[in-house]
This record gives structure tokens, sequence and C-alpha cells, in this order.
């Protein structure tokens, strides 16, 4: 009869009576029972007894191979895996027919990675035995662990057919399913298993392929049965977290996230992924507490070095967000994401070459990527390195055509017309902004004395946007409108932070508040109209308007093209921006601005300096084609137009705006393969607002970019009096000089081809009477048109407001407004 459970007293008394018998070979114990008293011991956790007695039982009949066979199974057990094969290989030369050996001495060989002689060994066991499902499901098990998949896949519905009620196995095979990505079949098989024994692991699995599918309902169903089976089941908790988050319950998500740490303190996945939740709620100070917590259970745990990466580079920390960026890519050198990262750190250090060398590996390793991909398009314009950059640019254009969801901005500056624009804002619309109940809707009114705006941007402080528009906030009519400002910005006290602040009745600084939080704020303080001065641009947070904050919404002045979502219902714009045959292209309704779009400031200084072109590297007597615009709106058509105008004007230069080292050096290379020596390229440092505009003086004429114009740097020009020459864009954004010189009177300057832009650039530095009469023309304007009319722009401004209010008070759908001058 076999022992269980006995007494320590009463094993003991065997252990000694046992091993005294086999010790003085008196009244000599038979094998079966040694067996049987070994058997004891071990399920009384007591292998050490059960090794002694197996040794001395051995040592008077070391012919039995039985009792080398429990030999090594104990040693097994004790994870001696080597010396359990050892014990093993002696029973097989004493009995090579004993499968269960043979099986066994090849689960040895598995646990030692010994998979080519593991995989031999269980074929042995499927040579003497068939039948044998657990062979054939620990021969699957090695074809999966040495990639050989489809002998796995075979080797798993072997056993199941041999064993059908095999959940192990239905488990097993719907892994390597999932792993192939064949994932209907994988759920199956997890069903299948579920049914025959309700497994923790199986159900978790299970939900991992629901969440891949993207069918949550199904996933938590899942995961809560894993839960159900396994109280302390972290990594279910952590991955619930992560679905959670993903359908935007962040409470519950941190919630889950809590509980895996409950049960298992030292989960570093589940820190990370806590950390990335903190992150979002803008809770810096936690979310950097668990990336550190999960760096300390976890060493080598790359992924949470990216993130606290990310976190460091949020709070302008570069230095150490790039340390931690490294340091992800040296335990992890095929993190493609933390050299993406890394890339844009080093773009935002204007360290474009190691940029590009980092975003290339990204790419590399994700070659189907489209954010990597449009990330490398955008850098290459950014350094002006053009080779291959049409075969880049065509890629990405390929990917959103197919749907991919690239950042809009990266394609404003290149040929992508109106209509692929637009595909591409609503593309990255419909997959990355945040679906959520609108807070507001057609039938949300309020009644206020005054109109309440208000203006959400990152951008109130020293920026080009607000540069623009300082002025316009002071000349709001405060009897008509009452003004918000929603900063979510650097928190800095800079002179137009000053000046902005003091002309908004409310300012709100929520550069720490979610999407939902700020717009919960603006609900709370019923906003009438909303206006969004960031778009698709650094720093903006589109997701705010997701939520509907306010029943009226616009796209404004800081992103020149359409958002691609019916969120914002309106686009200050003006006829030469978006002719009426364009609107087709914009998701918003056109409101349209009488003159110009841009408003401008007339307090903006200009340093009364008495420098000399010398003083800027200039040479005399010569003319002076200039371009201040940021070096990524230089295109290779452009630039090879004025080239070919630098070779026709002899006695002129080229005076570019020096955004970086890398463009610097790309840009003169380019010019010498012309016969343009490096001499005429010359290139102007950042300068504070008032000296960079008065280096405008010294600029014979100003020429424009093609597919992203000249806009702030227009203004700036015509503002100091510098003529500005342009060719008539099919985009928003490659129009906007149009706009200007049309506001400002200089429809001259204005050319409809790039062949005339190139004769008119030239047939003016060759005329010096023609221009300089341009020249004063422009001086002469600045008072007498409307493009440096503040007062009259906000007037006009005003006025579309009051139209969009109207309409949306009288149950009006949101329709194209138009302003008579």
């Amino acid at each position: 009869m076999k022992l269980k459970m006995l007494p320590t007293k009463y094993i003991r008394a065997i252990y000694l009576h046992r091993t005294n018998m086999v010790t003085q070979a008196t009244h000599k114990p038979s094998i079966s029972a040694i067996l049987l008293d070994a058997t004891t011991f071990l399920e009384n956790n007591q292998a050490e007894q059960a090794l002694a007695l197996l040794n001395n039982a051995i040592a008077l009949s070391p012919q039995s191979a039985r009792l080398h066979a429990k030999k090594g199974f104990t040693l097994a057990g004790l994870k001696r895996f080597e010396e359990a094969l050892i014990c093993y290989n002696q029973a097989l030369e004493l009995d090579s027919h004993d499968t269960e050996t043979h099986f066994k001495r090849a689960n040895a060989l598995k646990m030692l990675k010994q998979y080519p002689l593991a995989i031999s060994g269980y074929q042995q066991v499927i040579q003497l035995d068939n039948k044998h499902a657990k062979a054939w499901f620990n021969l699957g098990v090695v074809y999966q662990l040495s990639q050989q998949l489809d002998l796995a896949v075979k080797s798993y519905k072997k056993a199941i057919s041999i064993n059908h009620n095999y959940p192990e196995a239905h488990n097993n095979l719907g892994n390597l399913l999932k792993n192939l990505n064949y994932l209907d079949e994988a759920i199956a098989c997890y069903k299948l298993a579920i049914a025959q024994k309700p497994m923790a692991e199986t159900c978790y699995n299970l939900a991992n392929v629901y969440t891949q599918l993207q069918a949550p309902e199904a996933a938590e169903r899942a995961y809560r049965q894993a839960i159900t089976l396994r109280a302390d089941y972290a990594d279910a908790y952590n991955n619930l977290a992560v679905l959670y988050l993903s359908l935007n319950r962040q409470q519950d998500a941190i919630a889950a996230c809590q509980r895996a740490l409950q049960v298992r303190p030292d989960h570093a996945g589940a820190h990370n992924n806590l950390g990335n939740m903190y992150k979002q709620l803008h809770r810096n100070a936690e979310a950097w507490q668990h990336y550190q917590l999960a760096i300390k259970h976890d060493a080598n745990f790359a992924d949470a070095y990216n993130n606290g990466g990310l976190l460091l580079q949020a709070q302008f920390r570069a230095n150490e967000a790039i340390s931690y960026f490294s340091r992800a890519i040296a335990l992890k050198p095929d993190h493609a994401e933390a050299y993406y990262n890394r890339s844009n750190q080093f773009r935002d250090q204007r360290d474009l070459t190691r940029a590009l060398d980092d975003i290339k590996r990204a790419v590399t390793l994700a070659p189907h990527d489209i954010n990597y991909i449009s990330t490398l398009l955008y850098t290459k314009m950014q350094a002006c390195e053009w080779e291959s950059i049409e075969t880049t640019f065509n890629h990405v254009n390929q990917l959103i055509l197919q749907g991919g969801a690239a950042g809009p901005f990266v394609l404003i500056a290149t040929p992508a017309g109106a209509a692929i624009q637009q595909q591409c804002a609503c593309n990255y619309a419909q997959k990355k902004l945040p679906v959520v109940a609108p807070l507001t809707n057609a039938h949300t009114q309020y009644q206020h004395a005054r109109i309440r705006l208000g203006y959400f941007s990152a951008d109130l402080h020293n920026h080009a946007t607000t540069y623009l528009m300082a002025e316009l906030f002071e000349k709001h009519d405060k009897s008509k409108f009452e003004l918000y400002a929603f900063s979510f910005g650097p928190s800095v006290e800079d002179e137009m932070r000053k000046r902005v602040r003091s002309a908004f009745d409310h300012f709100y600084d929520v550069r720490d508040h979610t999407e939902a939080q700020i717009a919960q704020l603006a609900l709370a303080l019923e906003i009438d109209i909303a206006i969004d001065l960031k778009g698709y641009t650094k720093e903006a947070r589109p997701g705010i308007f997701a939520y509907r904050p306010a029943p009226v919404q616009v796209n404004y002045l800081g992103y020149p093209g359409t958002m691609g979502t019916p969120h914002l219902h309106y686009i200050i714009a003006d006829p030469v921006l978006i002719p009426e045959q364009a609107r087709q292209h914009y998701t918003e309704k056109v409101a349209y601005m009488p003159n110009s779009y841009q408003v401008n400031d007339r307090h903006r200084k200009i340093a009364d300096t008495y420098d000399t072109r010398a003083d800027h590297g200039l040479p005399e007597n010569t003319f002076v084609y200039c371009c201040f615009n940021n070096n990524y709106k230089i295109t290779p058509d452009a630039f090879d137009v004025w080239m070919q105008i630098l070779t026709q004007v002899k006695n002129s230069v080229l005076w570019l705006f020096e955004a970086n080292l890398a463009a610097t050096h790309n840009l003169s290379n380019t010019a010498k393969k012309y016969g343009i020596s490096s001499d005429r390229i010359i290139y102007a440092p950042k300068k504070p607002l008032a000296e960079h505009l008065a280096r405008y003086r010294h600029a014979d004429l100003v020429l424009d970019t093609f597919h992203y114009n000249a806009h702030t740097t227009t203004s700036d020009a015509l503002w100091v009096g510098a003529p500005v020459l342009t060719c008539l864009g099919k985009t928003f954004a490659g129009s906007v000089a149009a706009s200007l010189l049309t506001a400002h009177g200089v429809p001259e300057l204005i050319t409809q081809s790039v062949k005339s832009y190139q004769e008119t650039a030239i047939d003016l530095a060759l005329s010096t009477q023609k221009l300089a009469k341009i020249r004063n023309k422009i001086i002469n304007n600045r008072d007498s048109h409307p493009l440096f009319d503040t007062t009259l722009y906000t007037k006009h401004l005003e006025a579309l407001y009051i139209q969009m209010y109207k309409r949306h008070q009288n149950h009006l759908a949101p329709d194209h407004l138009v302003i008579n001058s």
C-alpha cells in the first residue's frame, strides 16, 4: 500500500529502518519497497532522504534500472539535471526499452537547453510508443523553443489527436498560432483549453489576443476570468491596466496597475506602466518615481529608461533625456523607439547630424512605421539633406494613401497637394485623437452679457505667433467679448507673456493639466467659442477639442491647413488662401477675412542700429537676395531656381537664416555643384526680434520658398520695407505670402509660375529703379493698407466671431462665412 503524508516521526522511522536494513544487508527489502519508500519521502518534500535511501539501495543492487531511474527523477526534482542525466543513461544501459526513462531523460535534456538531443530523446520515446501524448507535447515545446515552428504545430496537433482532452496542448498551440499571427485559430485553441480546464494562464493568453484584435470587451472579460482563477495574477492586472488606458479609462487603469503592485511589488512592468499613466496625467513626480522603481527591480529594463527619457524631454532636461535614451539603446540595440526619441531630442538641440543618424537607424529597425519614416523626411528637410529625399517623400505619401497616420505638419513644406494634406490630417485625427463623448453639442447655448472667447495655445510668450497676435488681444472690444487664455506652454514671465497676460480678462496656466481637464475647465467657464492657435504644430494639444469643450470651435493662425476632424467647425482664412474651388480640401467651414487672414502687431520694434552690410558678412555694392525662412522650408526645387538666379545675376549673394550647422553645410555644398562659390551663400545667425527686423534693411529682395511660404517672415520683411517675391502656391501654406502681399497692395510681387518667379527675381536685380519704386510703395502702404491695420483687422475678426455665435444661437449648422471689407 502506498504511503502518503505520514507524520514526520514515522517517516524518520522508515528512513532509519530501511537504511539500516540496506546498510547491514540483513533482511534485504525488495526494490519495489525501496521505490515505494522513496516516493513517500518525495511526496513529503524530503528529497535528500529519498536520495540517501536510493544511493544505499543502488550500492546493493547496481544492476537495477528502476533504482537508477528513480534516482534520476529525484535529482531532477532538485534541479540537478546533469546528475539526473547520468542516472537516466545508466538506467537505459540496463533497460533500453523503458519508455518513461527515455521520456524523463529527454525532459532533463530540455531543461539543460540541449534542444537537439532533447528532440532526439522525444523521438525515441515516440518510436517506442507512438501514442505517448506527453512526448508529442514536449517535442512541440522543444521545437517551439528551437524556432522550428511548423514542426511544433504538427507535434501539438498530434498530442491533441491522441488526447483531445489536453488543455495544456491546446493552450500551447494557441500561443504558437498567436505568434504566427493566426489569431482566430489561436482563440479557438484557447477556448477549447478553457472549456476542458479553466486555467488562469490560458484566460490571460486569450485576453492578450483579444487586445491585439482590438476587441476590448472580450479582452476585459478574459483578463477578469484569469484574475478570478488566480487572485495574485500580477501580469493579468498589468495588462488589464494597459487595456483600460487604451480605452481612456485612466482611473481604472491606475487601479489595475496598483493592484498588480499590491500582489507583486517588484513587478517592473507595472511600475513602468503606472509611470506612463501618471505622465499622461501630468503627475510628473509620481511618474518619475515609478520609472525609477521599474529600473530598480529590473536594471536592464530598456523601456523604463526610454519612458524616463521622454519625461525628462518633456521637462526640457535635454542632456539627461539623451542619457536615458542612450541607456535604453545600450540595453536593447534594436530599440527603434529609443532611437526615434533620441533623434527628436538631437533635432531640438539643432544637432541634425546625430538626429539623422538616429532616425535612419529607427527606420532600418522598423521600415514600415509611418511615424519614423515621416520623421526621417522632416529631419532630412531640416538638415537640407536632399539625397533620396524624393523617395522618402513618395514613401510617406504612399503610406498616407493606405491609411497611415503621419503627423500632418510634416507634409506642409513638401510638394504634397491640398488633397493629400487633408487625407493625412483625417488619418491622424481618426487614429490619434481621443474618442470621447462631447461635452457640448449643437444644443448647448449660454446666455452671457459678452461672448466668451477662449484662446488655446502653447505660445503665449516670446514666440512668432504672439508677436503677431499681441495687439489683437489688446484691441478686442471688451464690451462685447470676454477673453480667456488657456496656456499649456512653458511658464515664463518674459516680455510677451506679461503683455498678453494683461490683455486677457482671465489667464489660465494649464501646462500641468490633461487634455480632458483643460476641456472640463473650459466647459465650467462656459466658453462660447474655443480658438485653437496650435493645430498640429509642436506642443499642440489637439485632443482638447475632441472633447468639444465649447459649442463653437475654430482653427486659427497657428497651423496652415485643415485639422481633418469635425471637432473644429471653422478655419479662419481669406480668398487667396482658400478659393471657393479649394474648400473641398478642408473639413472645416471657411470663415473668410476680407483682406489677409494674418493679424499683425504695429508695436513690433525695429532696432535703431547703424550697422553696415559688412557687420553681417555681406559685401558692399552687391545685390543681396535674402530668405530668412526656417531651413526646412527650402526645398530642392526652390534652391535650384535660386542657383539659376545667382548664375544669371553675377554680382549677387544669397543671405539665408542659419538654422543648424548641418543645413549650412549641405546648402553650401549643393551650391558648389551649381558652380556657386561658398562666399556667395551667407548665413544669418538667430538674433533678438528687434535686431532681426533691423537687418532686413540690408536685403534688396526677399525670395520666398515655394511650398511653405514665409508667413511671419513676410510680414517682418514688409514691416521693415523689404520687397518679398513669391510664387502663388496651391495650398494654404503655399499661398500665405500672396495673401499678405495682396493685403499690402503689392500684387506685382506675386508670380503665377516658377518661370515668372525666376525672371522677376533677375529683372528686379537688374532694374534698380523699378525695385526702388516697389520698396517705396511698401513703406508708404504701411499706414494706408489693411495688412498692418490691426484695429480694422480686429473688427473684421470679431464680426466673424459674432456670425459664428449667432448661427449657433439660432440652431444653424456651421457654414462658410464672409465679411466684406
